[in-house]
């Protein structure tokens, strides 16, 4: 009797789990973009990129994504495509539950600048170095 009882209260908490998981990816699933949040860590300190700028980043290669359901989203594509911009070190995208799309945004801190006669370059405290070209062409509108 006393395993009886513990087995059906398992079973019972494990309904539990997999009716709320099931609950949740359907919700997930119908729930679209509301807005985009951009945080950019380090802004203080480094002035390379601003919100704007990142957005324009964004949706100059994704589309506005105000609107779309989430599970349309590429997010790793999207973070894959912001870390391939020189200027940025890491970014993280997410959708919260209420469909905001976060973009968190770590800038790389130039800690040298190179005069070539091929051009200008930053270089950063891991030693990675990227074109001044690069942030001007990002920038313009």
């Amino acid at each position: 009797m006393k395993y009886l009882t513990i087995a059906v209260l398992g079973a019972i908490v494990v309904a539990y789990f997999i009716s709320v998981s099931s609950i949740s990816a359907s919700a997930s699933r119908n729930e679209i973009v509301r807005r985009v949040d951009i945080l950019l860590k380090d802004s203080a300190r480094i002035k390379f990129l601003d919100k704007d700028v990142v957005r324009r980043i964004y949706y100059s290669h994704f589309g506005n994504p105000d609107g779309l359901r989430v599970n349309s989203l590429k997010l790793g594509e999207s973070e894959n495509y912001l870390k391939s911009q020189s200027t940025i070190k890491d970014v993280q995208v997410t959708v919260t539950r209420s469909g905001v799309l976060r973009i968190e945004i770590e800038q790389r801190q130039p800690v040298l600048r190179i005069e070539t006669l091929h051009g200008s370059y930053y270089a950063d405290q891991t030693a990675y170095i990227y074109p001044i070209e690069n942030l001007t062409a990002v920038c313009l509108p």
